[in-house]
């Protein structure tokens, strides 16, 4: 990539490798479900290193997390936006995403009254004296928290409805 690959080669780290199989390399990790960083700065100085993390592994995820640092590495330059209306509510993201920004919640609807996980949503109370059997019916939807999204992009790459995408930070949701 740059004088920081020729120098890590130097100190015995590492291997040289060609574009074509980066390419490989990143397309395999994004199939396992690892996350693609590089160096902060990239744009200025030029890619430095690309990590594929884990974040079991990776001890800046982790030392991040631990030290409610989130906000502070990686650094949010894009933040997760989903669709509940096109989700397909198949739950691959969920399996995907490392920090459990994405769950399954369960709703029950009966002849109008819904109930969604431990609250009620809508007007109506969801009582068991309005309920027979077979009035109600299951189903899993997907429930995404903000703040657990570590911005890795791995639940967008992974939705193929088209439900998540990311979008460009604004300067007060940084901080």
């Amino acid at each position: 990539m740059n004088e920081a690959a020729v120098e890590t080669l130097d100190r015995g780290l590492g291997i040289r490798i060609g574009k074509e199989e980066a390419r490989e390399i990143a397309t395999l990790t994004d199939r396992k479900g690892l996350m693609h960083t590089v160096n902060g700065d990239w744009k200025v100085s030029g890619p430095r290193f690309i990590c594929n993390c884990c974040a079991d592994y990776c001890y800046p995820f982790r030392a991040s997390v631990l030290l409610e640092s989130e906000r502070v590495w990686p650094l949010p330059r894009y933040i997760a936006e989903y669709n509940p209306s096109v989700c397909r509510h198949c739950g691959r993201c969920i399996t995907r995403c490392h920090f459990n920004a994405s769950r399954f919640e369960e709703e029950i609807v009966a002849k109008g009254y819904k109930l969604t996980g431990a609250g009620i949503n809508g007007e109506k109370a969801l009582k068991p004296e309005n309920m027979s059997v077979g009035d109600s019916k299951a189903k899993h939807l997907i429930r995404y928290n903000r703040d657990k999204c570590r911005r890795c992009g791995l639940r967008v790459n992974t939705c193929k409805s088209g439900a998540v995408s990311m979008r460009p930070v604004c300067a007060e949701e940084v901080l």
